[in-house]
């Protein structure tokens, strides 16, 4: 297990400065522009964001090898880490300032992910769903996603980059609990969940990319990190039936952490000094 956190933590060091790459592309194709936002197509002509997107897809590799040595319950709430690497990102990238007060969100989101991960103790669960299992899970994000993105489309400013986040994260969780379907399947069903990795690859950066028109990083990449892990951890547990440790006080305490993380990064999601 130690290798996949050591990947998975790679992982989400490229990542980040993926995500402040998009956002800043993002920000300059507005800049280009007279009125109104840049279509996705102006953002593939803008080298910054063409640079995190292909970053991206990097992390997206290196991702899928976390994924392939160990269980998807203790690879996938290691994106929290992103949280410590988009600010150092931003710091290095678009010469963004960071306040104690970030930083103290930061240590603290990233102390309570360790403690969820120590007492909590996930299992590797089945290796493999029903396909039925499969089709309902795909429904109803198909459906969620789709539900968010419209009514995200109607809201202004900060509530629309955090809708339209949150569909962005539930796409990333997606794409790591399809890519556990494709490394756990032969025939058919193998190819039948590449095509749904495509699929939701694809659609990540497009979904992100309206997030990032609007609203400082903090606010889209905040949303989307949190969201990530809670999807694929709930998918995990209706498809391959992952538990953690159940006594009174393992509950108490992961409920504790999951409210700190909360707060930690509805704190950062209000942050200004990265804008």
């Amino acid at each position: 297990m130690i290798p996949a956190i050591v990947v998975m933590l790679l992982s989400s060091a490229l990542y980040a400065p993926a995500l402040v790459l998009q956002h800043q592309g993002s920000q300059e194709a507005i800049g280009a522009l007279s009125s109104g936002k840049p279509r996705f197509r102006e953002l593939l002509k803008n080298r910054t964001w063409l640079a995190g997107l292909i970053l991206f897809y990097v992390a997206a590799g290196v991702h899928i090898v976390a994924i392939s040595l160990g269980s998807l319950a203790v690879v996938q709430p290691l994106i929290v880490t992103e949280l410590i690497f988009v600010p150092i990102a931003a710091m290095i990238i678009s010469k963004a300032a960071v306040s104690g007060r970030d930083w103290a969100a930061i240590v603290a989101v990233s102390a309570a992910l360790a403690v969820f991960l120590i007492v909590g103790r996930p299992t590797a669960g089945d290796p493999r769903a029903p396909l039925g299992q499969w089709l309902l899970f795909l429904g109803f994000t198909i459906v969620l996603v789709a539900v968010l993105m419209l009514g995200g489309s109607r809201l202004k400013a900060t509530p629309r980059a955090a809708v339209l986040s949150l569909a962005a994260g539930i796409l990333a969780a997606t794409y790591a609990v399809v890519i556990k379907g494709v490394l756990d399947s032969v025939g058919w069903e193998r190819w039948f969940f590449i095509g749904l990795t495509l699929i939701s690859a694809v659609s990540f950066p497009i979904v992100s990319a309206e997030a990032f028109k609007t609203g400082a990083v903090t606010v889209s990449t905040s949303v989307m990190i949190l969201v990530n892990p809670v999807y694929a951890s709930l998918a995990s547990v209706w498809l391959f039936h992952v538990s953690i440790t159940s006594s009174p006080l393992a509950s108490a305490v992961l409920a504790v952490t999951v409210v700190v993380m909360t707060l930690g990064v509805v704190s950062l999601s209000r942050s200004t000094s990265l804008g």
